[in-house]
């Protein structure tokens, strides 16, 4: 969303850059001690604040291609939630970014650091515990509809016990099936595959 070209954003930056520099030796010449002491600070500390900007324009930049990519293997994967969790590994690496461009300031970031890392732990246990206690079963469903995928495809007429249908949507847990008299029926993803199921 950037209109200015870069070279001009760049000559810019110089030529504001170039005119403090000259406006820290004209304070000196009228003898402004103090104007020209918090210029010559502001001098010093301004390329610190460029640097944070870079530091956090490029992890703006890496949060949006891991985006990209997490979402993609998901998708690949017929995971439902893809783009959730491409926007979770999007926020953490723009978080981990902010802390790195205040450190670049100079600014204590132990606070901060501190609270990225009880973040993530909690994150982390969270996602062990729900693994550990209940999402047996949903990892079994995921990958039982990778199976899936490869077995059927959307279209196919396919008969399930007692359910005939078209395949109308094959998702992360469940497939959907179109009956002859209209209705969508839902029929588990590892029940495909451990029943006996006719195509054609």
């Amino acid at each position: 969303g950037i209109k200015v070209p870069i070279s001009t954003l760049i000559g810019k930056i110089v030529y504001w850059f170039i005119l403090l520099v000259f406006l820290v030796s004209a304070a000196q010449s009228l003898g402004l001690d103090r104007v020209s002491a918090a210029l010559d600070i502001f001098t010093v500390y301004l390329p610190k604040v460029f640097g944070a900007l870079l530091v956090l324009l490029a992890g703006v930049l890496v949060a949006q291609l891991l985006n990209g990519l997490v979402r993609g293997a998901a998708e690949g994967v017929g995971f439902d939630y893809a783009s959730g969790l491409g926007r979770v590994a999007q926020g953490l690496v723009i978080i981990i970014s902010i802390s790195v461009a205040i450190s670049q300031l100079e600014v204590k970031t132990d606070l901060l650091n501190h609270v990225i890392v009880i973040v993530l732990i909690t994150v982390g246990l969270a996602v062990a515990l729900a693994m550990g206690l209940g999402s047996r079963e949903i990892a079994g469903q995921i990958l039982a509809g990778i199976y899936v995928r490869e077995l059927y495809q959307v279209g196919q007429e396919v008969r399930v016990g007692e359910v005939e249908g078209q395949i109308e949507e094959i998702g992360t847990v469940k497939t959907t099936l179109l009956t002859e008299e209209g209705e969508l029926v839902s029929i588990s993803n590892r029940i495909l595959l451990e029943q006996h199921v006719t195509s054609r």
